[in-house]
């Protein structure tokens, strides 16, 4: 009966919505208060007989499509993959683009239904065909379809292989959005395989286009991908950190199925490292979500984990409920799903028995043919005799005409010959002219592009006025030192240092970008900094950096555009008197080196510039000894890519270097840092500003 509705429905919205053939028409109204089984056998009557009567294709065609609307209307999935078969009989009188979502929505529905080889098939038809037509960015997407289906199926091999065809057709055509795609299921293929290194190395590269686009649900997923990564490597605290970001984002954006998932994952980690609390706290908050979405088959796991944190607890009770609610729930589905397979093993007997149907009528039409052909022979044969009388008459009459076409064709060539040599000659002459225009505009190419150099070289001079001089950080912090790398001529990271009464203040700053327009951005968040110092005399790095905040923002609400540049940066202050540290942070950590430990003091988790939920900026007051050496540096160092299998250099590497060399002097520990870098980064691009600053307390 529900079926039945969603017929009536769909048939009110055709005839309403569109124009359609006579013929269409006055069978949607005899359809329209049929059951569903009887409306797909009067429609297989209905081609049965226009494939009879060798009606024009287009009509076919119009029909299959009216079959298949109906299908999926109604969520038939047999009868849907039955009609697109169907249809891709008359691939070649369709346009390719059409054919070829024909040919992946019958994968789709093999896919669906179990049948990943017949579903291959057609995937690979698809290849084939956007192959031939020169279509790279179909040839991807088919590709990318390939490789996924051999993911799901636990043949990282294939997957992997089918995948990087369509990462390096996605490159070609600079296709961000293909690009990381192919590079995240890239990542989730290694995973499978507990090759977590490529894993992470493509996850990496997906991350990194998500974030240049400003794709928030492509940055929330690799950071999701990334700490179950950790997880699997028994890496908790990483895991969590890579979980929590994702969850902001998912929050930030309202995607509360994703919301779950992160709720999920968080109550997992925490349940490995023996916080049940924490544990019962988000698997809760998981449920909670997945009740209101009405998202049964979501909830089994999460009821599987909730149960056995509470045993651990020592909750007997809810944890019985718990596994009984689990047991239940993953009961239903799996008689959910016989049922489904009984009505698709039901709806498979009813085609075979419709293709029976129509092969004997076919074969019925068949022997009428036969007769009519028997009839007509004799007649042919006396056609054939008089044709062939005929044929000698034509014969001769050709062959005179063919001996006249030849003389006029011969003297028709010399003309052409005498014609084209001169019009070889003009355009001779004409390409000689366009070359030395060529040549003049490549001249005037390569002065354009000095002047261009100069003008950045000329930035940089500029931009470097505004460093702070070796004298400078000497006279400030006495023992300190930088490292300072830009990735191009001009960077937009910069260091900075300023001396107000007895307080001395030094910070590194990342501001959105390299090269100019991160150097553009870096002379307006120093101008705000200087400007706090100066002339509001802010002293507390907290206080700095939300009014920075203020004045950069107002700064880019000049502008007609929305600007979302900003900076990250970490700022410290020091009483020399009072020998009172405070350190406030955007996005950027403080590492103090001390008795062989090294500590990190978190920064607040947003730029200066906008975000969409802004708080105040935290002050941390850390107490300090004589001799500590305290840390600061740009996201550019651990961030680099290299070493022996291209993989980024990441904190944990950048937290042992700074403990390495804290006992080596100011010189040393800058030469023994560069070098590091370089010698990590070999024959990688260098893909971001780098900036360290080292101090050491007196």
């Amino acid at each position: 009966m529900l079926r039945l509705i969603h017929i009536l429905i769909f048939f009110t919205c055709c005839l309403a919505g569109q124009a359609q053939s006579s013929f269409i028409g006055k069978l949607q109204e005899t359809l329209k208060y049929q059951p569903v089984d009887s409306t797909f056998h009067l429609i297989d009557q209905h081609y049965a007989y226009l494939d009879s009567t060798q009606s024009p294709v287009q009509e076919r065609i119009e029909l299959l499509n009216l079959r298949v609307q109906i299908s999926d209307s109604v969520g038939v999935k047999i009868e849907s993959l039955y009609g697109y078969q169907q249809l891709s009989a008359y691939g070649k009188y369709m346009p390719a683009e059409e054919y070829y979502q024909i040919l992946t929505k019958i994968g789709n529905r093999q896919s669906s239904l179990g049948n990943l080889d017949e579903a291959l098939n057609a995937y690979f038809t698809a290849v084939t065909l956007t192959d031939s037509i020169g279509n790279d960015t179909l040839l991807a997407e088919v590709y990318r379809t390939i490789g996924t289906k051999y993911k799901n199926a636990k043949n990282a091999f294939l997957a992997i292989k089918y995948l990087n065809e369509s990462l390096a057709i996605s490159t070609k055509l600079s296709d961000s959005l293909g690009i990381l795609k192919s590079c995240m299921t890239m990542g989730n293929a290694y995973k499978n395989i507990n090759n977590y290194d490529s894993a992470l190395y493509f996850y990496d590269r997906s991350l990194t286009i998500s974030n240049l686009t400003n794709y928030p649900r492509g940055t929330a997923g690799n950071y999701n991908n990334i700490g179950k990564v950790y997880l699997r490597q028994d890496s908790f605290d990483v895991a969590l950190d890579y979980f929590f970001l994702a969850l902001e984002i998912n929050q930030a954006e309202k995607n509360e199925q994703w919301v779950s998932y992160n709720y999920n994952n968080i109550g997992n980690a925490f349940y490995k490292i023996e916080k049940y609390d924490q544990a019962i706290v988000y698997l809760n908050k998981s449920i909670e979500i997945k009740d209101r979405l009405n998202y049964q088959e979501g909830k089994v796991q999460t009821l599987l984990w909730l149960s056995e944190v509470y045993e651990k607890k020592g909750y007997y009770r809810l944890a019985y409920n718990n596994l009984l609610e689990h047991v239940e729930l993953k009961g239903s589905f799996q008689d959910a799903e016989r049922l489904k397979m009984a009505d698709e093993l039901e709806a498979r007997f009813q085609n075979e028995k419709k293709e029976a149907q129509i092969n004997a009528l076919e074969a019925e039409q068949s022997i009428q043919q036969l007769v009519i052909a028997s009839q007509t022979k004799d007649l042919e044969h006396q056609e054939e005799l008089r044709a062939k009388e005929a044929n000698l008459i034509y014969a001769l009459g050709f062959i005179m005409l063919s001996l006249l076409v030849t003389i006029i064709v011969f003297w028709h060539n010399n003309r052409q010959k005498k014609k084209y040599n001169e019009q070889l000659e003009t355009k001779n002459s004409e390409i000689e002219k366009v070359n030395s225009e060529i040549e003049e505009a490549r001249v005037d190419l390569e002065r354009k592009n000095k002047e261009v150099t100069d003008s950045i070289n000329y930035a940089k001079r500029i931009q470097a006025a505004i460093l702070p001089s070796e004298k400078t950080l000497e006279t400030h912090l006495n023992e300190a030192f930088v490292l300072y790398l830009p990735k191009d001529i001009v960077a937009g990271d910069f260091y900075w240092t300023e001396h107000v009464a007895d307080t001395i203040l030094f910070a590194v700053a990342d501001c959105t970008g390299h090269g100019v327009p991160g150097a553009m951005v870096s002379v307006i968040c120093h101008n705000a900094l200087n400007s706090c110092i100066n002339q509001l005399g802010l002293t507390d790095p907290g206080e700095i950096l939300d009014e920075t905040t203020k004045l950069v923002l107002k700064q880019f609400e000049k502008s007609e555009q929305e600007v979302r540049d900003g900076m990250d940066i970490a700022l410290c202050s020091f009483n020399v008197k009072t020998r009172k540290l405070k350190f406030s942070g955007a996005n950027t950590p403080l590492w103090v080196v001390r008795n062989e430990e090294v500590l990190k003091y978190k920064a607040t988790r947003q730029p200066v510039g906008n975000h969409t939920t802004r708080v105040n900026f935290d002050t941390h007051v850390i107490p300090v000894q004589k001799g500590d050496w305290l840390y600061m540096s740009s996201d550019g160092f651990s961030d680099q890519f290299g070493g022996d299998r291209g993989k980024k250099f990441f904190n944990k590497r950048f937290r042992e270097l700074l403990l390495s060399i804290s006992k080596k002097s100011v010189k040393e520990q800058s030469n023994h840092l560069k070098t590091t870098f370089e010698g990590w980064k070999q024959d990688y691009e260098q893909v971001d500003d780098v900036c360290v600053m080292g101090a050491r307390v007196d």
